[in-house]
């Protein structure tokens, strides 16, 4: 990680939680820790399904993107970590070494597991949406745009045809009251 730094001396406790010089309290530094954990988890999760994805022949992108995402989140646990120390934190990483790796259903095609674990494991804001809106942007726009001049349209129409059918009952009403007055 970075630097480690000592830990800043604590100072009384406020409404019962222990609070460092630099204001930080030991919820706060926990709270940075589990995000650390959290990253590196996540890191190994995503360079396992990559490793997967390479068994089965999947597309280079989707094996860089595999890679970009692991590697974004180790960044990310190296920016907690960062934050962790500024509060005041000391205490060295300590990852339950279980969740850091995936298990395969040995009865079922790799292919199945590779769907399981991203359906179920991967934020769809960072694998989908953040492409979505920094590669895609344009596209995505564009898109928008048709949609809502679709939505408009069709309200336009249906109003049309809605005022069509109104004057038409009316004036089948006319009609149907002369022909009752004609009688």
């Amino acid at each position: 990680m970075g630097k480690q730094t000592k830990p800043t001396k604590k100072t009384k406790p406020t409404n019962g939680v222990a609070v460092a010089k630099n204001g930080a309290s030991d919820l706060v530094r926990t709270e940075w820790m589990r995000r650390v954990e959290a990253e590196y988890t996540s890191a190994a999760v995503t360079q396992h399904v990559t490793l997967w994805l390479i068994q089965i022949g999947a597309s280079p992108d989707l094996i860089h993107g595999g890679m970009r995402i692991a590697d974004d989140e180790i960044v990310h646990a190296e920016l907690s970590h960062e934050a962790y120390v500024e509060a005041g934190g000391a205490q060295a990483l300590q990852l339950v070494r279980e969740r850091l790796g995936l298990r395969r259903t040995e009865s079922d095609p790799l292919e199945y597991d590779v769907t399981r674990v991203a359906l179920n494991t991967f934020c769809l804001g960072e694998t989908v949406a953040v492409p979505l809106f920094t590669e895609y942007l344009l596209a995505f726009e564009v898109t928008s745009v048709l949609l809502l001049a679709a939505v408009v349209g069709a309200v336009v129409l249906g109003r049309k045809r809605n005022e069509g059918d109104g004057r038409a009952t009316a004036a089948q009403s006319r009609r149907l009251e002369e022909g009752a007055h004609a009688r």
